[in-house]
């Protein structure tokens, strides 16, 4: 109810760059709840963790979302493809593959 399961994994090409963070970005249609977990529109860093949980969200309403991997220096190494997802009472899992820049 008003969550978004996002899970996703790393390619061996970003795995030898060295993944320091992933940012979850959520995009919001108008009406809709941000993220408990941050703004729509701003990047949510989750540190290395590669299963996230968007809760706080408005079940019948669009989101946008988009997992990108940095190195050490804030280089971005990979985008996931943009996966468009509505909230709903039943559980919903999004499984964003990285492709790389």
């Amino acid at each position: 109810d008003g969550t978004l399961r996002l899970d996703w994994t790393n390619g061996v090409s970003v795995l030898s760059g060295g993944v320091a963070y992933y940012e979850v970005l959520v995009t919001c249609t108008s009406g809709a709840n941000p993220p408990a977990q941050g703004n729509c529109g701003q990047p949510i860093n989750v540190g290395t963790v590669t299963t996230f949980n968007l809760t706080g969200l408005s079940n019948s309403k669009q989101y946008t979302v988009t997992v990108k991997a940095y190195d050490s220096s804030g280089v971005l190494l990979a985008n996931s493809i943009t996966v468009t997802a509505i909230p709903t009472d039943t559980p919903f899992y999004l499984y964003l593959p990285l492709i790389l820049k």
